[in-house]
C-alpha cells in the first residue's frame, strides 16, 4: 500500500498504523513518520482523539504531524474486514489501549500473525499485557505512570511528592516503544517472523532512575526527594544572575572542579587550595563555603559575563532557556532545531521542534501538520481495494466517519456544508481571522 507522500528518511518504505489517542502510542507513530515511514493514525468514528481540542489544536499540529488519518469501527464485521486488509499491508502495528483489550476483542497476536506473519505488534499501556490481572486491566495516564514507577517519589518535598511536567512518562514510553519497534523490525528482516512488544509506562521509567533503583532494591531503602537540587552533591542547582536570569551549574570530576574553583575565585582559599575533589558533597566541610561563593559569584555578574567565564574555564554552565530565548539563540538557529510548517488542522503556519535526531544522508522532514478526523478515509480504503460505492456505504453505516475537516482550500463552500463539518470553536475563530469564511456562516 502506497499513499501520496514524499519519499524521504531512513524509514521510507516502512508501513505503520497506530490505534489510540492521547500521547504515547500516537507519539511513537509520529516519531517514525518524521523519519519517512508511512503512518496511519486510526480513530473511532464516534470517538475522535480528545486531544484534537486540547490547547487550541497545537497538540495535534505537533504530535500528529506526518500521519494519515482514518476512522474505523472495529466492532462491526465490515470494520473487522477492513482491519484485516490493513494489517496485511503493514510492517508495524501500534496500539495503546488498556492491557488485554485486543485479546478481549478477539484480536490476539496470533490472530494478527495469521493475517501477516511478519508483523511487528507494539502494545503500549500503563501496566502491560500480563501480570496481576487486577493491574493489567487498569487505565493509566501519565501521572499514573509517574506514581507507580516511583518517579513522583523522587520529586517534590518530604511533605509532598510532585508530578513532573511536561508528561515525561507518556513521551518516554513512546520513545521506548519506537526504539523497540525498529529493533524488532530489523530482527523480522533476518528471521522472517513477527514480534510482539509489551511496553509499559511504569517499567520504562523505573529503568531510567539511575543508581537509585538498584540501590533501593538491593538495600531496601527509598530515595530522598529531589527538592530542585541534588540531594547529595553540592552545586547541582540554579543560581540567579545580576540581570535576573537563572543559570544551571553542575561541576563534577576533579578537572572540572579545579577549573570551576579558579573561575569563582576559590582556588587560593585555604579550604580548597591543593585539594582534589571528585565531587563536593553536602557532608564535606567545604560544602557551605563553596555553595555561598557560587551564589555570590552569579549574583555579582550578568549572564553574558558568566557565559564568557564558562567558555574561558571550560565549565558547564547554561542559562535556563525559555521558548522566547530559544527562538533567538544562535545555536538553535544554526542547527535548525526549530522548524516551521503549515498545519492543515489549524489553518496556519506553526513553529515547532524539528525532527530529531539529525541524520546526514537520510534526514527527517515534516510534510504534514496534523489533519482532520477521517481525512484520508477514501484514499486509504481505495488503496485497500474498496470501490467508491463500497466506501459510500461504509459512511452510511457508520463504519467510517469524518467529523472534523481541515482547512483545505475550497472546502467551506456554503453555510449548510460548514455547519455539517463539526468545526470546533477555536477553528471557527481561525477561519474567520484568516478570511476563510463569511461572517454569516457562523451566525444563527
Amino acid at each position: 500500500m502506497k499513499l501520496k507522500m514524499p519519499e524521504f528518511g531512513i524509514l521510507r518504505g516502512v508501513n505503520v498504523a497506530v490505534h489510540g489517542s492521547a500521547v504515547a502510542g500516537p507519539f511513537c507513530g509520529c516519531l517514525l513518520g518524521e523519519h519517512g515511514a508511512q503512518v496511519i493514525h486510526i480513530e473511532g468514528p464516534d470517538q475522535p482523539d480528545y486531544l484534537r481540542s486540547y490547547e487550541k489544536g497545537y497538540f495535534f499540529a505537533l504530535d500528529r504531524r506526518n500521519m494519515f488519518n482514518m476512522t474505523l469501527d472495529y466492532s462491526t464485521d465490515e470494520g473487522r474486514e477492513i482491519f484485516q486488509r490493513l494489517i496485511k499491508e503493514l510492517d508495524i502495528y501500534i496500539e495503546n489501549q488498556k492491557g488485554g483489550t485486543y485479546a478481549k476483542w478477539g484480536l490476539t497476536d496470533e490472530v494478527l500473525w495469521s493475517w501477516n506473519p511478519k508483523l511487528v505488534i507494539v502494545h503500549i499501556s500503563g501496566f502491560g499485557q500480563s501480570g496481576d490481572p487486577e493491574y493489567v486491566k487498569r487505565a493509566s495516564y501519565d501521572f499514573t505512570g509517574q506514581a507507580f514507577s516511583g518517579l513522583a517519589a523522587h520529586n517534590g518535598t518530604p511533605d509532598s511528592p510532585q508530578m513532573v511536567k511536561p508528561p515525561l512518562c507518556d513521551y518516554g514510553t513512546g520513545m521506548n516503544a519506537a526504539f523497540a519497534a525498529m529493533a524488532a523490525l530489523y530482527r523480522v528482516q533476518v528471521s522472517g517472523e513477527g514480534e510482539s512488544i509489551d511496553v509499559t509506562q511504569f517499567e520504562t521509567f523505573i529503568r531510567i532512575q539511575q543508581f537509585q533503583s538498584i540501590l533501593g532494591f538491593t538495600e531496601k531503602v527509598n530515595a530522598p526527594r529531589f527538592e530542585g537540587i541534588n540531594v547529595t552533591i553540592v552545586g547541582d542547582s540554579f543560581y540567579k544572575t545580576k540581570d535576573g536570569k537563572f543559570v544551571s551549574c553542575f561541576m563534577s570530576g576533579p578537572k572540572v572542579i579545579e577549573r570551576g574553583l579558579k573561575m569563582i575565585g576559590l582556588d587560593e582559599d585555604p579550604l580548597f587550595k591543593g585539594r582534589t575533589f571528585n565531587n563536593i558533597y553536602k557532608s564535606d566541610e567545604v560544602a557551605e563555603p563553596y555553595l555561598k561563593r557560587m551564589r555570590e559569584y552569579c549574583a555579582e555578574r550578568t549572564y553574558d559575563e558568566i557565559e564568557t567565564d564558562s567558555k574561558k574555564f571550560s565549565v558547564p554552565i547554561s542559562i535556563m532557556m525559555e521558548y522566547t530565548d530559544m527562538l533567538e539563540n544562535p545555536h538553535y538557529q544554526a542547527r535548525e532545531s526549530i522548524c516551521e510548517y503549515y498545519s492543515d488542522y489549524m489553518g496556519f503556519n506553526v513553529k515547532a521542534p524539528a525532527p530529531e535526531p539529525k541524520l546526514t544522508k537520510n534526514p527527517g522532514m515534516i510534510w504534514r501538520g496534523g489533519v482532520g478526523h477521517g481525512e484520508d478515509n477514501e484514499e486509504i480504503l481505495k488503496e485497500l481495494g474498496y470501490s467508491d460505492a463500497e466506501i459510500q456505504k461504509m459512511h452510511e453505516q457508520g463504519t467510517i466517519k469524518s467529523l472534523f475537516k481541515t482547512f483545505t482550500e475550497g472546502f467551506v463552500k456554503d453555510k449548510k456544508t460548514f455547519k455539517a463539518t463539526g468545526y470546533l470553536p477555536w477553528q471557527i475563530e481561525a477561519l474567520k481571522a484568516n478570511g476563510r469564511i463569511p461572517e454569516e456562516f457562523v451566525k444563527e
